[in-house]
Formats: structure tokens, C-alpha cells, sequence
């Protein structure tokens, strides 16, 4: 087996880097795929502050597609949220908790999934992109976080938007 030409420890990229090379490896693999989010006049900004507004990227394919072994119909939205974290300051385990607490919601604190960015575009998929080790417990811990974060942000709704919802289910939008 060929050892590794290059090793390149993705800490050092930083959260705008990291979020660029991901778009750019995405943008050169499907079709239809753009980085960056909607800007406070509506239109697309390329560079985000992340204290604003989280990094995403979207992709609509125009024709039926393969996202590893998902279908995707065409004009389905899928979500791809960037984030970077440092994880040589705090170490691994600490890193994916903290990762953890941003998929988590609480009363007064909207997480990750049901950030204005992501809510509006209605995805049919989401996906974390991170540079934090993914383990077997943290990706199990995330689906339930995920799934209890859904029904939980459902549950307080006001029972019009409930109504929206039940119906853009029962269409498939969300």
C-alpha cells in the first residue's frame, strides 16, 4: 500500500476556508450546486459571517441524481451546512458535543436545522459537512438529537403554521 503523498490537517484551514473548499469539491462533483446564502437585500452572498449566519450550500438538480446512494428528484432543495471547528484546542469528544449543541433546541434558542436559512428553502435533504471526527455514537446521537429537534420545534408552533407543515408533508416539500 502507497503511503500518503500529503497530509493536511483541516484545523488549519479555518471556518471560510474549510466552508470554500468543500463548496468548490461539491460545485465540481453536482451539477446545479452553488455556496452561499441569502444576503439581508435577498440576493446571494458568496462570503458570510458566521456570527451572522451559518455557512451553506445548496444544490437543485435539474435532472434525477445520485447523493451517495440517496435518490434525489429533480428541483429537490438539499442543504449543506458547513462547520468548522478547532478541534486541537479542546480535543474531539468536547469538539463533537459542542457540535451536538448546536442541533439541539431548547426554549428561546432555535438550532442549527431550524435556522431562517434553512427552514425557508424547504429541503428535502440536510447535510453536515464538518471537519470533526464523525463517530458511530456522535452520528447515532445526531439522527435522535435531529429527530427530537423536529418535533420539538413542531410541537411550538402555532397551530396555522402546524397546519402548513402538515400539508408541505403531505406534498413532500418538507
Amino acid at each position: 500500500m502507497a503511503s500518503p503523498a500529503f497530509i493536511y490537517a483541516f484545523d488549519n484551514l479555518g471556518p471560510y476556508k474549510f466552508a470554500d473548499l468543500c463548496g468548490q469539491l461539491l460545485g465540481a462533483r453536482y451539477k446545479g450546486y452553488f455556496s452561499g446564502a441569502a444576503g439581508a437585500d435577498g440576493g446571494v452572498d458568496g462570503v458570510i459571517d458566521s456570527a451572522i449566519a451559518p455557512f451553506i450550500g445548496e444544490w437543485n438538480p435539474e435532472s434525477p441524481s445520485l447523493l451517495l446512494n440517496q435518490p434525489i428528484q429533480p428541483h429537490q432543495t438539499i442543504i449543506f451546512q458547513f462547520k468548522h471547528e478547532v478541534t486541537a484546542r479542546i480535543g474531539q469528544a468536547d469538539t463533537r458535543s459542542k457540535l451536538l449543541g448546536c442541533f439541539t433546541c431548547k426554549k428561546g434558542k432555535t438550532c442549527e436545522l431550524h435556522s431562517k436559512l434553512v427552514v425557508q428553502k424547504h429541503p428535502a435533504l440536510y447535510v453536515l459537512v464538518t471537519n470533526v471526527e464523525i463517530t458511530s455514537q456522535f452520528r447515532e446521537k445526531f439522527i435522535e438529537t435531529c429527530i427530537f429537534a423536529h418535533h420539538f420545534w413542531t410541537s411550538s408552533l402555532s397551530a396555522k403554521n402546524q397546519n402548513a407543515l402538515r400539508l408541505a408533508n403531505r406534498k413532500g416539500i418538507y
